[in-house]
């Protein structure tokens, strides 16, 4: 009996060492800005993004972003609870309101997941792509992060953003825009 019950204790033991690890994970993900309390007025550059990197191939939906002297992509995620806020914000906004054309990626990990998500926050008004498993987005700018915004120049990718809120980052960007480009 004594041994039944140690060897319980220590799987709760190491149990617990996994749950502390994981919540570790996870605050090392999350943007400096919102674990200081940023809440949504947060915007930071992202680093994992290839500076330069432009895709083989631009998909049909977003292939009028390639040739804009600037233009944002919004990467999303039906996964992710910030950016279930920002589709919402995205929802309000009228069609030229952001200041730079624009283009939604939302990245998940099932096609029918992203279409629902894109559909229900009427994502499907913009130049929309379901990438499943994020696969074109990672694969042509290095970006695994959602909520991102990635600034495209002339069909590259210049700029990217980790964010809390779509005004607050449009605001950044448009700000960063150099004189005579828009």
């Amino acid at each position: 009996m004594t041994v039944l019950i140690s060897l319980a204790l220590l799987v709760f033991t190491a149990a617990l060492v996994l749950l502390y690890a994981m919540v570790g994970e996870l605050a090392a993900r999350v943007p400096r800005a919102a674990q200081e309390g940023g809440g949504t007025d947060f915007v930071t550059p992202l680093t994992e993004l290839s500076p330069g990197a432009a895709p083989a191939d631009w998909p049909g939906q977003l292939a009028a972003l390639q040739a804009e002297e600037r233009a944002v992509l919004l990467v999303l995620s039906p996964a992710c609870s910030s950016c279930r806020r920002v589709a919402g914000e995205l929802a309000t906004m009228s069609g030229g309101e952001f200041g730079l054309p624009l283009g939604v990626v939302v990245s998940c990990g099932d096609r029918r997941a992203g279409e629902e998500f894109a559909a229900r926050h009427g994502l499907d008004r913009l130049p929309c792509l379901v990438d499943e498993r994020g696969g074109w987005v990672t694969g042509s700018f290095g970006v695994r992060t959602s909520p991102a915004a990635l600034v495209i120049a002339r069909g590259a990718a210049a700029e990217a953003y980790v964010f809390g809120g779509l005004r607050t980052v449009r605001d950044t960007i448009v700000r960063t825009t150099p004189e005579g480009v828009r």
